[in-house]
């Protein structure tokens, strides 16, 4: 019934009539296809055959669908396996197309299996794969259903919790991530180093965490990332613990080139942590670390304490029989809270305190000194700082002769303000404390106002604090450098609303330039300051 005209297959030949009807029902030409009775039938199975066959191939098609297509869950990926299509559409395969659903995201492989990556962790996925070849995709097969999660990582060791594992009572308008840099970018990086494990953080951020007493040490590398901020950044990082007022920990300024430093802090029995992170300078980039932040609740006994380390000299600045010393604390405290600080000058005079910056008075004016600082706890005294800037205590010059700042033109740097003769908003006189000036520059950060002095005069004196529109509030340093110096005359240090005003006298004689930097050390939204009778004399 299927017969096709012009063609018989004789019984008994060597093609059988299923053969011949596959070949030629696919022919579009029948000229060579003749009657069995004619010249050549015996030759259907050989050469008839074979011309009939390369006149009557078939065109090629699409390949047919991959068959057990199976899908393996990974962290932000999956791995996809399947079996080659049976029929290849007669024509080779050349890769295959696997779609994820849902995104509806192509990517191609060259095979089985495949990893298909840049999916999101907890959102369930299929995949369709479909083969190719050179006429086009076939029909798709698609996998079973899987969930992509994030890979745990590694458990701590025995008695260790990791403060990114714990939940943080945030303040400040910085950010931080758990187990990430700041901008969310892996791996972690502090200095040089990377971890796994951490706490990213970009300033102003403090941490606070609920030890409730369970827990002996808490151990940390901190440094800025020097693969994000190159030698850049400017910033501390500090620990405090239950309500202390003094840091447990202070590592002092630190920048991209700087490298990483360990914190080891007793908290035996303490119900807080507290890890600030603050800007020091005006680096935009300060992506820094808290690298492997954990507490311990081993059962060894913590290493018992010793002295601290040595404190970090900064600027000494003459005043009237006195001169005011600034340092950093030393970055290890020994394992004790360190008790207070003490400011040794050479030839003469000392003064105790419990935070920088320190002023030793009763100095003889006329006399060249310099001051090195030790740190103390309860176990015993640090060696001492390496010796300041040589500064002499003068008597300040008689009324006359004075010129204030608020007179002369300044080239202003920075975004912030500045006002003459003004508080920093500009609705009143300045006040710091409860002394009223008539005179003076009202500051808001960060600003930085440099006057050209062309070697004209010999002191400026000046008092600064933050402005009592602000009460108690405000965060910030003032800081006078000459000409070209990069170690300021004078550093206030960090200044509050309840900050004393500080007096300044700096030794301008030959000086070309004077610079005023007046920068914001905190997260304080008021920090309206002053420059108070700020003046030049000759």
């Amino acid at each position: 019934n299927n017969a096709i005209p012009g063609v018989v297959a004789a019984r008994g030949s060597r093609a059988s009539w299923v053969d011949m009807y596959s070949i030629i029902s696919k022919s579009t030409d029948m000229a060579d296809c003749v009657h069995p009775d004619q010249s050549g039938y015996e030759k259907i199975g050989t050469a008839w055959y074979n011309k009939i066959a390369s006149r009557l191939t078939a065109s090629p098609t699409v390949p047919g669908a991959p068959t057990n297509v199976s899908a393996t869950p990974g962290d932000a990926r999956a791995t996809v396996s399947f079996t080659p299509p049976s029929n290849n559409g007669g024509s080779p395969i050349t890769g295959y197309a696997v779609t994820s659903s849902p995104a509806t995201t192509t990517k191609l492989a060259a095979g089985s299996p495949m990893v298909f990556d840049g999916l999101t962790n907890g959102v369930a996925y299929r995949f369709t794969v479909r083969a190719a070849n050179s006429v086009g995709l076939g029909p798709g097969a698609t996998s079973n259903s899987v969930t992509p999660t994030a890979t745990p990582p590694p458990p701590p060791p025995s008695g260790t919790t990791y403060l990114s594992d714990l939940t943080a009572s945030k303040t400040g308008t910085g950010t931080y991530q758990r187990d990430r840099n700041a901008n969310d970018t892996t791996p972690l990086n502090a200095g040089a180093q990377t971890y796994q494990k951490g706490l990213g953080v970009n300033p102003a951020v403090t941490l606070t965490y609920a030890l409730n007493g369970n827990f002996s040490r808490f151990l940390s590398d901190v440094g800025i990332g020097r693969t994000l901020c190159g030698s850049g950044g400017s910033a501390t990082f500090r620990v405090f613990l239950d309500s202390a007022s003094t840091a447990a920990f202070d590592s002092g300024t630190m920048s991209g080139n700087t490298a990483i430093k360990k914190v080891d802090i007793d908290v035996t029995g303490k119900s807080t942590l507290k890890l600030v992170y603050e800007k020091t300078g005006t680096s935009t980039c300060n992506y820094g670390a808290w690298g492997d932040a954990r507490l311990t609740t081993s059962s060894t006994p913590p290493p018992s304490p010793t002295a601290p380390g040595a404190p970090t000299i900064g600027a000494a600045t003459a005043g009237n029989g006195q001169a005011t010393v600034s340092f950093t604390p030393p970055a290890y405290n020994g394992g004790s809270t360190i008790i207070d600080y003490t400011v040794t000058g050479v030839p003469g005079g000392s003064q105790t305190g419990t935070s920088s910056p320190i002023t030793v008075t009763g100095l003889t004016n006329d006399t060249s000194y310099t001051f090195t600082v030790t740190a103390r706890n309860s176990v015993g005294t640090s060696s001492p700082s390496a010796a300041s800037n040589p500064v002499t205590p003068t008597e300040p010059p008689p009324p006359g002769d004075e010129t204030f700042l608020s007179d002369l033109t300044a080239t202003k740097t920075g975004t912030g303000t500045y006002q003459r003769d003004r508080n920093g908003n500009n609705t009143g006189l300045i006040r710091l404390g409860s002394v009223q000036y008539a005179k003076g520059l009202g500051v808001n950060p960060p600003v930085t106002l440099t006057y050209a002095l062309g070697g004209n005069y010999k002191r400026f004196l000046s008092d600064v604090g933050i402005d009592e529109i602000c009460g108690n509030a405000g965060s910030a340093r003032f800081r006078v450098f000459r000409d070209s110096e990069s170690t300021p005359a004078f550093d206030s240090g960090a200044t509050t609303g309840a900050s004393a005003t500080k007096q300044i006298d700096v030794d301008v004689t030959g000086t070309t330039t004077l610079k005023l930097v007046y920068e914001r050390t905190g997260v304080v939204s008021c920090d309206y300051g002053a420059w108070a009778d700020a003046r030049l004399t000759k």
